[in-house]
């Protein structure tokens, strides 16, 4: 029997205590990055200076996705600076979907 108790002894690993670097800390105890600057699904006003315009930005790929205010973009050669961000929930975003989506369902 001794014989047999040893032979499952030594088949077992040591237990080895984890260190508690930020790696092997469980999921619930890491810290989410916040999300910052313009996210898909939100409304731009961007202006070149001599007009300003609201666009939305749908896809993640949009010049404007993820860039916080002041940011300045180059499209088709043209020099656009981030002024305002509206974020999906708050009241001004609401105003401006409602009115485009108006838009959109009558032509004009």
């Amino acid at each position: 029997m001794t014989e047999s108790t040893s032979h499952f002894s030594s088949g077992r690993k040591p237990f080895k205590k984890s260190s508690t670097s930020s790696q092997s800390r469980p999921f619930y105890q890491t810290r989410i990055a916040g999300k910052t600057g313009a996210q898909p699904g939100d409304y731009v006003i961007i202006s070149n200076g001599r007009e300003e315009i609201t666009t939305r930005v749908n896809l993640s790929s949009h010049p404007f996705a993820k860039k916080d205010i002041g940011t300045r973009v180059s499209i088709k050669g043209e020099s656009w600076k981030l002024i305002r961000i509206l974020h999906q929930g708050t009241q001004e975003y609401n105003r401006v979907y409602d009115a485009d989506t108006e838009r959109e369902h009558y032509g004009y």
